[in-house]
């Protein structure tokens, strides 16, 4: 009833010489400042507040306190206004803007109370799904949960670990310890993709307290994840890599892989060294130095083919590194990146630890004679990093690749004819395997670009 009485009152602030309904009453309504009921029928003067209860259908009206001018916001509430006073409306068309039935009226008004009603409910179901800010607080003093920050996560991880410290030295880990030490580097790895994390890691001595230790243990689980973790803090984050490498780690990386047989742990530390020494040429320098491209040429002569994969692409990633230097806009910034990167001697390195030689016979040992390219996902793939490391190198290692001794350009016309079949033959094989078609492109690409220079120089 409440919404009925606000609406009528404000649309009825000053109502002019109308009646309640369609019967006519003569008898005189007198108004005073009280609420009083009018007859049906009865006219109603002009200036006054009225209200109606459709409920009980009774009209009341009474005199306007405020004593305000407000006849220009006149409204009928019936057919049947008073139309003695000029001054209710001015013309026929004002008229039927003001007016609006009572059946009308009650409509509106209906809608009104629903849409209340609706938005009561609504407030109420919303109420009765989410708990109030005073019980959530009354939860949580309910647990005791004390929130830390990354950082004191961090301190307390360091603390957990400095507890099997000794039996890591011995080698006396018990089976329950090696299991909380992995927990340990699974929350590590996770906290460690923020780069001021790891850069805090790297501060707290983890390279020398956590990863070391744990790369020299005889247990290849706890190795695998310390690689992880050593890979994941040092990813394109320059003073963590600085840390690592202030901390042999490069040369620990390559001794793992020179001595360790276990195909997971090669894998990850290939990634974990590329983690280490990409973007990062003091690093690169250290990698040549201590072996890391005569351990690549037996990788690339004798390891699986996953171990292989990984050690063509990061070779490929150098050079590219290479490659973008002289596209440096800033002179003084290029200039000092290539005193950097000339320290490395990469290509002479490469050249001298025969890295090229070995690049081509991986290609006559795995493609020669006996091809399956039409539906084998992993010989394509490893075939498109072999080309792309060949087509990168192909200033450096042009001599190599002409070779004829090397029987790589043999291989390559064996694998064009089988591809050429391929496509020939069962032409929705080809349109289905983009990987075709791109190797097959990557062919040409290669034998143009060491060909054509060859023939131009004779």
């Amino acid at each position: 009833m409440e919404y009925f009485h606000i609406f009528i009152y404000l649309l009825s602030i000053s109502i002019e010489n109308l009646s309640v309904s369609g019967e006519k009453n003569d008898s005189k309504f007198v108004a005073t400042h009280e609420w009083q009921t009018v007859k049906k029928g009865q006219p109603i003067p002009r200036g006054l507040h009225v209200r109606h209860d459709f409920q009980t259908g009774v009209t009341e009206a009474k005199l306007d306190d405020e004593k305000k001018d407000i006849s220009h916001r006149s409204l009928a509430l019936h057919s049947e206004a008073s139309e003695s006073d000029d001054n209710f409306v001015k013309n026929d068309n004002e008229r039927s803007k003001l007016k609006i039935s009572l059946e009308e009226l009650k409509t509106r008004l209906k809608k009104i109370k629903i849409d209340a009603n609706n938005d009561l409910k609504h407030t109420e179901d919303v109420k009765k799904k989410f708990r109030s800010y005073e019980e959530l607080k009354d939860e949580l003093k309910s647990v005791d949960m004390n929130v830390t920050t990354d950082s004191e996560i961090l301190i307390g991880l360091f603390e957990r670990f400095k507890i099997y410290d000794r039996s890591l030295a011995s080698g006396t880990l018990q089976s329950k310890e090696v299991e909380d030490i992995l927990h340990i580097f699974n929350d590590l790895e996770y906290l460690l993709h923020q780069i001021d994390i790891a850069q805090l890691f790297a501060d707290m001595e983890g390279m020398s307290k956590i990863i070391s230790p744990c790369l020299n243990t005889t247990n290849d689980d706890l190795k695998f994840e310390a690689l992880r973790v050593l890979g994941t803090a040092v990813q394109l984050n320059p003073k963590v890599q600085a840390r690592a490498l202030n901390n042999d780690l490069v040369q620990k990386l390559l001794h793992l892989l020179s001595v360790n047989n276990k195909q997971l742990v090669r894998s990850r530390c290939l990634f974990a060294l590329g983690a280490l020494i990409r973007q990062f040429p003091s690093a690169q320098k250290a990698f040549i130095d201590h072996g890391g491209l005569e351990i690549f040429g037996k990788i690339l002569e004798n390891d699986q083919l996953p171990t292989q994969f990984r050690a063509i692409k990061l070779i490929t990633d150098l050079a590219i590194e290479r490659e973008f230097i002289n596209k440096t806009e800033d002179e003084g910034l290029r200039l000092r990146k290539i005193r950097e990167y000339k320290k490395t001697d990469f290509e002479q390195k490469l050249l001298l630890h025969n890295y090229c030689k070995y690049l081509s016979s991986i290609v006559k040992k795995n493609f020669q004679h006996d091809i399956s390219l039409d539906s084998s996902t992993e010989m394509n793939e490893f075939l498109e990093v072999i080309l792309e490391n060949m087509i990168i190198l192909s200033p450096t290692c042009k001599d190599e690749f002409r070779n004829i001794e090397h029987g790589l350009f043999s291989t390559l016309n064996e694998i064009l004819n089988y591809y050429n079949k391929i496509k020939e033959g069962n032409s929705q094989v080809w349109q289905e395997n983009e990987m075709l078609e791109n190797n097959f492109q990557k062919i040409l690409k290669f034998k143009k670009l060491i060909l054509d220079n060859f023939h131009d120089e004779l």
